[in-house]
């Protein structure tokens, strides 16, 4: 009787699972190249309009690997509109490419990888700085947001601002007259000082102040600048400037310049107006350059 309530238990068993559907194992989600995240994500409509602009879509789907640091669409509405307009409606335009490439790394690496260095070479040619501070990581002073989005042909890396290739002279000094950080609010106060110049007249001698910001689009000018002239009775060693007063008119974000050139003046008598006015000449010395840094 056991054996044949156990028979009857087996063959009931052995009928439900005939009966039951057989499930296939599911496979794993396949991850898509740099180009396919960046067409996903909507936080990169603007990179991925500039990408398709400068004709790099089909680069970032190639075989890389690729570590891109991946400006958002907040990252790119920080630029000047006259600039980003220029970059984004010139197709094939040279300085968008450099300026896309300048956020492209060879090779894939994952924040673990770039953690104490200083700076990574890019596919563009110049070096990206990278540094670890307590708001997180930042490269070329655009903070990291999200790291280590795989795709299947390297790696993304979010920031929250849009990095421009260096456009300055290649003669500019090594060691500036002012070690700026890497960021100045416009109306913060910030001593200048500087190694006077020999004037062969110190009394009509001049210093003119310039901050200079170089802009990375070959459709805009090289540079574009605000400027002061400013002089003292005695011989001058150094002044403390507020830059409140002169960079009222520039971008934020742009890589920045204080230049000092020392100049010659003279004093005169305007006539329409009835007052005395001054008259600079052009630069009678070298100039001395700043560091780099950026408004924010």
């Amino acid at each position: 009787m056991k054996r044949t309530a156990l028979g009857v238990l087996l063959t009931v068993v052995a009928l439900m699972t005939a009966a039951m559907p057989v499930f296939a194992e599911a496979p794993e989600q396949e991850v898509g190249t740099i180009t396919d995240i960046v067409v996903a994500e909507s936080q990169f409509s603007t990179l991925e309009a500039a990408v398709v602009t400068a004709g790099l879509a089909e680069t970032l789907a190639g075989p890389g690997p690729f570590t891109v640091f991946a400006p958002t669409n907040d990252a790119f509405s920080k630029l000047p509109a006259d600039l980003l307009n220029a970059l984004l409606l010139e197709p094939g335009a040279t300085s968008l490419t450099d300026v896309l490439l300048f956020h492209v790394v060879s090779g894939r690496f994952f924040a673990a990888d770039v953690i104490g260095l200083s700076s990574v070479p890019t596919v563009q040619g110049e070096n990206a700085s990278l540094s670890l501070g307590a708001d997180g990581l930042r490269i070329d002073g655009a903070l990291i947001t999200v790291t280590d989005i795989v795709a299947s042909n390297g790696v993304i890396h979010v920031i929250d601002t849009v990095m421009l290739p260096e456009r300055a002279p290649s003669d500019i000094p090594s060691s500036g007259l002012l070690s700026a950080p890497d960021s100045l609010v416009k109306a913060e106060e910030v001593v200048v000082s500087w190694t006077p110049f020999a004037f062969e007249n110190p009394e009509n001698g001049a210093y003119r102040m310039s901050i200079r910001q170089y802009l990375p689009s070959h459709l805009l000018d090289l540079y574009v600048e605000d400027k002061v002239a400013f002089h003292w009775a005695t011989n001058p060693n150094g002044t403390t400037f507020v830059f409140g007063n002169l960079v009222d008119e520039l971008d934020n974000g742009i890589p920045s310049y204080i230049v000092i050139e020392p100049v010659t003046f003279i004093q005169f008598l305007n006539t329409a107006t009835g007052t005395f006015e001054y008259a600079y000449s052009d630069p009678v010395g070298p100039a001395t350059w700043s560091e780099k840094f950026v408004f924010e």
